[in-house]
């Protein structure tokens, strides 16, 4: 281990270390665990560095640091930059190797470096399980060329530099450990060199892998607005011809698209549909199956006033389509002439229902096996008189499913008890007031849930009466 130049291995050394703990700071602070072969990289050059300042003696005497104990860190960065270096391979070639070999060598290597560390400090002699150390090396080396030849590290446009690099980089570290060994005649090393073209490929390599996955992930945020777009098109335009002020929704997805979709399915002044769905999961794969929910009530247009065939109809058509989902509906069918709600559940969280004449709440009680997970079955109807100003609520379990930080989900109960508390409001200040009691609860600066989350707030016009929109 006889340093070169000093002047050239202190500034290799200390850009090497600077960087190493840079990079390690940067994706702390981005707190990404896509991108781990940054940190490994980073650890492996980190120690690098260490093992080339530790044995100057002009960067031991600016420190406070005892020599020993200097001694027993260069030695002790030797043996550990083979678990950052292979496991940087694992990760950076996106393989574990033949038999699971690049895992098992870093996972072996610190059992090892923790046994040599060991040894060297119970005999007081730092550095020696060094020929150890290099045998192990050599082993490693072999090992990665064969899976080079075996096509276990993949030749990859991206990666191709850093795979050249890595052979030139091997070829070299055999040549140093046959030298160390004493089987060449000749002692000159050229580790340094093959590290500075294998740091420079891989510096390359990792970049150019950035820039990719920039671009990659402007064109899937490209293609989530268009679905994102394309989900908000299918959501209904307008509600059913009651006034304004008398229904208020809020549709809030967890991610760009969501799995939860409502509808109104409009028969005249009077009457009109509600249909509020969840589907299991979330993004795109929920959101597709929202496209599938939308068209299996479509086509249960003949069965507007009667829920329990709606739900059964939708279940027909939506049995063995939904893969591993399944899909909670609630179907309500609301008479303002006849001053009747008819509601029918599949697995859904029953719709709450305000009174002012009797200044109290309850839920609907109903409920059925959600749609997707039998191949026949039937559903329930439960009809509830109406009277004016009565209040109606349906929403889906990303509201009461809210979770606070210590894990307390905000229940039903709750959602209830503001029902009765907030009864002066509007159906608009009710949705919003319940959008920010969500915020307090989940304590974050903006409503971040969990799940998907709609809020359909309906009140019951004095007098039957109606008002068309426009």
């Amino acid at each position: 281990m006889t340093p070169g130049p000093q002047f050239f291995d202190i500034a290799v050394g200390c850009i090497l270390v600077f960087n190493g703990i840079a990079v390690i700071l940067l994706w702390g602070s981005v707190r990404s665990r896509s991108s781990i072969e940054l940190p490994a990289f980073a650890v492996c050059w980190l120690l690098y560095g260490i093992r080339i300042l530790g044995p100057i003696e002009a960067v031991r005497s600016a420190t406070p640091i005892p020599a020993d104990v200097w001694d027993y860190v260069t030695f002790g960065a030797y043996y550990s930059q083979g678990i950052a270096a292979w496991f940087f391979v694992e990760v950076f070639w996106r393989t574990k190797g033949v038999f699971n070999c690049f895992r098992r060598i870093w996972q072996f290597h610190i059992i090892f470096v923790i046994v040599a560390m060991t040894v060297d400090l119970y005999h007081g002699t730092p550095g020696s399980m060094l020929p150890y150390h290099v045998n192990l090396l050599l082993i490693y080396i072999l090992t990665t060329i064969a899976n080079y030849f075996t096509g276990h590290i993949r030749y990859e446009r991206e990666t191709a530099p850093a795979y050249i690099a890595m052979v030139i980089a091997s070829v070299i570290i055999l040549h140093d450990v046959f030298a160390r060994l004493g089987w060449l005649p000749w002692t000159t090393l050229f580790g340094p060199v093959g590290n500075f073209l294998l740091a420079a490929a891989i510096c390359y390599a990792l970049l150019h892998r950035a820039l990719n996955n920039e671009k990659r992930l402007a064109t899937i945020d490209a293609e989530l607005n268009a679905a994102r777009q394309i989900q908000h098109s299918l959501l209904p335009r307008q509600g059913p011809s009651i006034e304004e002020e008398l229904l208020s929704v809020r549709y809030i997805p967890m991610d760009a698209v969501g799995g939860d979709f409502y509808d109104f399915i409009p028969i005249d002044d009077y009457r009109f549909g509600i249909m509020v769905a969840d589907v299991t999961g979330h993004g795109i794969p929920a959101a597709l199956i929202a496209t599938m929910v939308k068209t299996a009530s479509a086509s249960q247009s003949h069965a507007v006033a009667e829920p329990s065939r709606v739900l059964a109809g939708m279940n027909d058509a939506l049995y063995d389509q939904t893969d591993l989902h399944f899909v909670t509906v609630t179907y309500a069918y609301i008479d303002l002439e006849a001053h009747e709600l008819r509601v029918a559940s599949a697995g859904h969280p029953p719709p709450l229902i305000y009174s002012p004449t009797r200044k109290a709440g309850n839920e609907v009680d109903i409920n059925g096996i959600a749609l997707g997970v039998l191949p026949v079955q039937s559903y329930d109807t439960a009809t509830v008189p109406l009277a004016p100003g009565d209040r109606i609520v349906i929403y889906s379990d990303g509201v009461t499913e809210a979770a606070a930080p210590n894990g307390e989900e905000f229940s039903a109960e709750r959602l209830l008890k503001m029902l009765v508390e907030r009864s002066d409001t509007t159906s608009d200040e009710f949705a919003d007031y319940t959008i920010r009691q969500l915020i307090g609860w989940t304590r974050k600066p903006r409503l971040a849930l969990d799940d998907d989350l709609t809020l359909l707030v309906i009140d019951v016009p004095e007098n039957g009466q109606r008002a068309t929109r426009g």
